[in-house]
């Protein structure tokens, strides 16, 4: 009840205008005349025009053609062409920047991200033992005895890739008095040999 008298008092239920500007106070203040001398315009060389910050390749070309021939000119107004335009170019390359550092940030990420996996998948997976219930004195055993394996391997390698050792006369005819020795037996006495070998000493 009191919502319907609200509304009919604003005039808006039933709808009724004339109520709502009858409640209006009226305006004392005259109304001037209009007269007929018009305002003259402001020149183009009083006001020059905001350039719009460019924001594509075409809008920032014809903005540097502009700073271009404002820049030959000589009085005020394409001074403050030349003024504002080149605000306008800092702005662009403000923003240019403000949207580059972001995607440069994501580059960087993405190529850490990608070289940690490549070391990822370049080092060899290392299998400890087969699957079973392990304490931590285990794990070191087992990583003692794995690291041991890797060493002999590494020592077994580089001992094949060495050249072998030429052998000396001396050493030679070492040798070949102890095959003599073995080939002949008892034949030949142990004191000869003993001998033999202080000579070629």
């Amino acid at each position: 009840r009191n919502t319907m008298a609200g509304w009919s008092a604003a005039g808006l239920f039933p709808f009724n205008p004339e109520r709502v500007l009858r409640g209006m106070p009226k305006q004392l203040v005259e109304l001037s005349c209009p007269t007929t001398e018009v305002a003259e315009s402001p020149s183009h060389e009083e006001a020059p025009l905001t350039p719009v910050t460019p924001v594509t390749v075409d809008a920032l070309t014809s903005l540097h053609n502009r700073i271009k021939q404002d820049g030959c000119a000589s009085d005020k107004a394409s001074k403050q062409r030349l003024q504002r335009c080149v605000e306008k170019l800092a702005s662009a390359a403000k923003i240019s920047f403000a949207k580059q550092s972001p995607l440069q940030d994501h580059n960087r990420l993405l190529y850490k991200i990608n070289s940690e996996a490549k070391v990822r998948r370049s080092t060899r997976s290392l299998v400890i033992g087969r699957a079973k219930v392990m304490s931590y004195e285990h794990l070191e055993e087992a990583r003692m005895a794995h690291a041991a394996i890797d060493k002999a391997a590494v020592d077994k390698a580089t001992r094949k890739r060495g050249r072998k050792r030429k052998l000396s006369t001396q050493d030679a005819e070492e040798e070949a008095v102890e095959v003599v020795s073995q080939q002949a037996g008892s034949s030949v006495p142990k004191v000869k040999m003993a001998r033999r070998k202080s000579n070629f000493q």
